[in-house]
């Protein structure tokens, strides 16, 4: 053993003293003689040394609980101990249940006592404990009655965890519970109002199991200084006080709401989408499809051209094609891509392999884009965020804050702020002291604590000269633990309030226990509530819901000024349209109107670069033509002439070519009746044909909508002078459109 309480060599029993000693283990009795004789047992060598002594012995042999000593670390038959002088011994000892006057130790021997312990848990078996009940002030945790009635004696109308726990257990060990009531006592509750200040039925509780009316009280008490040094406790939970505040929804401006819409992406991630993402993956796009066969990214486009003859005078159409600049394709793309975020895919059809993968990864960035912006707006916009005041004790100490507080707890803050004057509290009108006592009811302290908090009717009386700091009723802010305030919001009272900051004061709760039951009532209440994490599995399932998450969110639908946001983006977009088509556009059209050289190209784009076809000769009214309003999508545009076989008549040519062949004969036949009318009305009104002919597509240009989105251009200046050598020649056109 240990050298500060070595084990005896010799227990020193004569044959006397062996024929008196007896034990009873498990209900079995055993005498000491006939262990003795027993030549399987070394008897004599019993508590010598260090030593599992009762490995062997036919108790740990025949007791079921120790049946599977080898697995089971807490059974005592398993442990090591040995005999000790108890004038030599310093560690724990007990004394003998075998031989009067003799002590032995597991401490000496690096053990625990589980013996003791079990032997302890034995002698609860069909005893009787005094309990006293509480019906709890405040939190979830401990006993409540159905009906609020303190120390009723009905074990019926009793509920919650600490209440279980005790209720089963007893019913597991053989336990009676007897509860009484200490208040049918006038003499014990005077005794206790004098005693501790206060009518409390915690105090009072506290106080009959001090002095013996009960062995011990079911509750949520606050263990203070003071009664740890009174009486034993069983501690229960350990926990914080919180700061409690009123939270304020916050008046939001006109900018601040219309910049929620912003929110879900910081500026960074916004930055970087729209002037990276969209345009590198939009320029990518043209990278991969531009000049390939069936892409809508074509080199060039087919354009009808006004030009004016240099022998006649006399302005006419003709069909050419053009090179298509990178900053129109870029455009095209980046618009369809911004619509694709907004829609979550995107709408444009590739035909290479490459830009296949591409519009893969923009269709996944799409998803998670939209997915998560949608996700974020909705938290923010259906969320009113609450403001606190302080964000701690010290913040509300600097703003003069006067605080609502329990009389019991406030001695914990005291402590650990012992600078704070009284003044700083509201005082308890009842008996003109600092903090809360309860009145009768149970939850009266903690429910002023909470119901006192008002920061507008605080500083009115502060502003009141006539009020002394004791006749102050309301305060700025409450302190108390979490448990206590999800109690109030459970009831649907005190949405507003809001527990702020770290922990103000440290609080422990727990079970007084009469002293002379400790022995007894600690580890059979310890075991009780450890055992299998029993305690933590039932507070977790008693913990309240709020109901102010249901009027919490009844309020948060959408204003129009939470909205905000939606109305200027989509607002702006509206104001530059209406700028475009009222102001840039007649302005354009009414610039281009004096250039005579002006070309129309034959397809539009639509806002996800699918071409339709708008241009129509002025004659051609027939169902025929209508047809081709709709050019269809996958028409293969032109190529350069190095690049374009001439497709056999009839023999390999798709749907697209034999269309395409079919509109270059109409429009050669055209602008040859084109000229034949012109001589003839140069014959009969020599003058006014420039304005005769520029009629029909004067008309088009008002129609039209500019270079980008109305595919009005100006011809190159050098056809300007060189009419002859223009590849406009109308009677080689549709040879030109072909090799096009």
């Amino acid at each position: 053993g240990h050298e500060s309480c070595p084990c005896l060599e010799d227990v020193g029993m004569d044959s006397e003293a062996l024929a008196r000693a007896a034990i009873s283990v498990g209900g079995i009795l055993y005498n000491a003689t006939e262990l003795e004789l027993d030549p399987a047992i070394e008897f004599s060598r019993y508590g010598l040394g260090c030593y599992a002594h009762d490995f062997e012995m036919p108790w740990c042999q025949e007791i079921q609980s120790c049946e599977n000593h080898l697995q089971q670390s807490g059974c005592w038959c398993t442990k090591r101990w040995c005999y000790v002088d108890t004038a030599n011994c310093r560690l724990s000892h007990t004394p003998s249940p075998w031989f009067s006057g003799k002590y032995y130790s597991y401490s000496t021997c690096y053990e625990p006592d589980n013996y003791n312990a079990e032997e302890i848990l034995g002698t609860l078996a069909n005893s009787t404990v005094r309990a006293g009940v509480v019906h709890a002030s405040g939190g979830f945790t401990a006993a409540f009655h159905h009906r609020g009635v303190q120390f009723d004696s009905n074990i019926s109308a009793w509920y919650g965890p600490f209440w279980e726990l005790v209720y089963q257990g007893a019913k597991d060990f053989g336990v009676h519970l007897e509860l009484l009531d200490p208040s049918v006592s006038p003499e014990l509750v005077e005794a206790s109002r004098i005693y501790y200040g206060s009518g409390s039925p915690y105090a009072l509780c506290v106080f009959a199991v001090q002095l013996g009316y009960l062995d011990m009280c079911i509750s949520d008490h606050t263990v203070t200084d003071r009664r740890a040094t009174e009486t034993t406790w069983i501690q229960t939970l350990h926990r914080d006080l919180r700061l409690v505040v009123s939270a304020q929804r916050p008046q939001l401006s006109l900018w601040q709401n219309a910049s929620n819409l912003f929110r879900p992406f910081r500026p960074d991630t916004w930055l970087l989408i729209l002037f990276v993402i969209i345009p590198l993956s939009s320029f990518l796009l043209i990278f991969h499809e531009r000049g390939k066969r069936g892409s809508i990214y074509r080199d060039k486009e087919p354009y009808v051209v006004i030009k004016e003859d240099s022998e006649t005078s006399v302005l006419m159409k003709a069909l050419d094609y053009r090179e298509v600049p990178t900053s129109r394709h870029l455009w095209r793309s980046m618009l369809s891509v911004a619509l694709g975020m907004c829609r979550g895919f995107f709408e444009q059809s590739v035909v290479t392999k490459g830009a296949k993968l591409h519009v893969l990864g923009i269709n996944f960035f799409m998803f998670m884009f939209l997915a998560l912006f949608t996700a974020n707006l909705a938290a923010i916009l259906t969320q009113e965020a609450q403001i606190s005041p302080v964000e701690s004790f010290e913040e509300g100490l600097e703003a003069g804050y006067r605080f609502c507080i329990e009389r019991i707890r406030y001695g914990l803050v005291s402590a650990r702020y012992p600078s704070v004057p009284e003044s700083q509290y509201v005082w308890d009108p009842v008996d003109g002291k600092v903090g809360f006592v309860d009145s009768g009811d149970a939850s009266d302290a903690v429910a002023r604590v909470f119901r006192r908090i008002n920061v507008q009717k605080a500083n009115e009386e502060d502003k009141d000269p006539n009020l002394s700091y004791k006749e102050k009723k309301y305060c700025h802010a409450g302190i108390g633990p979490l448990g206590d305030l999800m109690m109030e919001q459970a009831e649907g009272r005190g949405c507003d309030l809001v527990a702020v900051g770290p922990s103000v004061a440290p609080e422990t709760a727990g079970f007084p226990i009469y002293d002379q039951k400790a022995s007894i009532l600690v580890p059979w209440l310890f075991g009780v509530m450890q055992n299998e994490g029993r305690l933590a599995r039932v507070l977790e399932d008693a913990e309240p819901e709020s109901k102010c998450n249901e009027s919490f969110k009844s309020e948060t639908s959408l204003s129009i000024r939470r909205m905000t946001g939606v109305w200027f983006v989509m607002g702006g977009f509206f104001v530059f349209g209406l700028i475009h088509t009222l102001v840039w556009r007649p302005l354009y059209v009414m610039i281009r109107r004096h250039n005579s050289r002006l070309a129309a190209r034959v397809y539009k784009y639509d806002q996800h670069s699918r071409p339709i076809r708008t241009y129509q000769d002025d004659d051609d009214n027939d169902d025929n033509n209508n047809d081709d309003a709709a050019y269809p999508r996958e028409e293969a545009h032109p190529k350069e002439e190095e690049e374009a076989p001439q497709p056999r008549e009839g023999v390999g040519m798709n749907t697209s070519e034999e269309t395409l062949e079919m509109q270059i004969r109409q429009a050669r036949m055209h602008l040859q009746q084109l000229m034949v009318l012109s001589e003839a009305r140069d014959k009969e009104a020599p003058t006014g044909r420039r304005a005769s002919q520029m009629t029909p597509f004067a008309s088009m240009l008002e129609e039209d909508e500019g270079s980008e989105d109305g595919h009005l251009d100006e011809l190159p200046k050098s056809n300007a002078g060189n009419e002859s050598e223009s590849s406009l020649d109308l009677l080689d056109i549709g040879a030109e459109s072909r090799a096009q």
